[in-house]
């Protein structure tokens, strides 16, 4: 890949401006949940984000960067709950802060040896910045060859690490220490809402299925006192059961209907908020303990002539 260069723009040494700091008053709030719900109605949340809540809380990143709301909504991403940036976009905002003077991202060596190289100078400093991110590198982080967007195109991956590294370094203040996208999905764990015990993440889905605020990190006095844990480990759950999963894809589509999905890409939007506090992508990745408690909860919510009878397969639960 050859060369590329930013070119040179005229040289300002202070940090970029940022939006004045607002005051949370009810108005402000009102207003902007009224405009993350036109948003959001209108088709303009990307995939994965279900709620106009979570437009809000993106807007609100993007105002603190100084990125319009629907350049926010396009370019920031919420990934294990925290905030961050698609690689383009935060070089574009660098670019145009008037920070940088020079710019380019190379290739270099062979084999583990092969390097992205991005060099950056920032107006005012006395050397340029360069950072490099080689085969081997990903191969320590366990990235290389990784199912995705490692393999799909590496070199644009070691180019968006290397770009990464640069920029949160040399350009701190423009980002405000917000990380790469392209980074954040490949941290262990990524997308998953960690919760302290099974009872709490199974109300944190029921809450998020009826809209209601959820409290994450919730830790019964068991777990926050050692000395109150078993002296053995718990037997393992076992996986969900084929009555459970159909039974749960029965409540998926009253869950939906509920909230109001009318494509494909809402309905899977409203099924992982529902899943998400329990950190599993699908029903198929519940034990059955939590899926007898959370077709429980669907049940009581949406389908309340279903009876107080054992949920399906509850025999195994025990």
């Amino acid at each position: 890949m050859p060369p590329r260069s930013a070119g040179t723009v005229s040289v300002i040494t202070k940090a970029p401006k940022r939006p004045p700091q607002r005051t949370l008053t009810v108005d402000y709030v009102e207003a902007l949940r009224a405009y993350s719900e036109l948003l959001y109605k209108g088709g303009l949340a990307p995939k994965g984000v279900g709620r106009p809540e979570a437009v809000a809380a993106i807007i609100e990143v993007g105002r603190d960067i100084g990125l319009p709301a629907t350049q926010a909504i396009a370019n920031i991403k919420v990934v294990g709950g925290r905030p961050s940036i698609y690689g383009d976009a935060a070089l574009a905002m660098v670019r145009a802060s008037g920070l940088m003077i020079d710019f380019a991202e190379t290739f270099d060596g062979e084999g583990d040896e092969y390097s992205a190289v991005c060099r950056t100078h920032r107006a005012g400093a006395k050397e340029p910045r360069v950072s490099r991110f080689s085969v081997a590198d990903a191969k320590r982080a366990k990235l290389w060859r990784k199912e995705g967007p490692w393999t799909e195109y590496p070199e644009r991956m070691l180019m968006f690490r290397a770009r990464g590294f640069n920029l949160r370094d040399e350009f701190g203040d423009v980002l405000c220490g917000l990380i790469f996208v392209e980074e954040a999905m490949d941290t262990p764990g990524a997308g998953v809402r960690v919760v302290e015990s099974e009872t709490v993440a199974a109300d944190s889905a029921i809450a998020i299925a009826a809209g209601q605020p959820v409290v994450i990190g919730t830790t019964s006095p068991a777990l926050a006192d050692p000395t109150t844990r078993p002296a053995t480990e718990p037997v393992q759950p076992k996986p969900i059961t084929d009555g459970q999963l159909e039974r749960l894809a029965e409540l998926r589509a009253a869950v939906c209907a509920s909230v109001g999905c009318q494509d494909d890409d809402e309905r899977r939007a409203a099924w992982s908020e529902v899943l998400s506090p329990l950190g599993v992508t699908s029903a198929r990745g519940l034990n059955t303990r939590q899926a007898s408690r959370l077709i429980d909860q669907l049940a009581a919510m949406h389908d309340p002539f279903a009876g107080t009878g054992p949920t399906p397969d509850a025999v195994a639960t025990t």
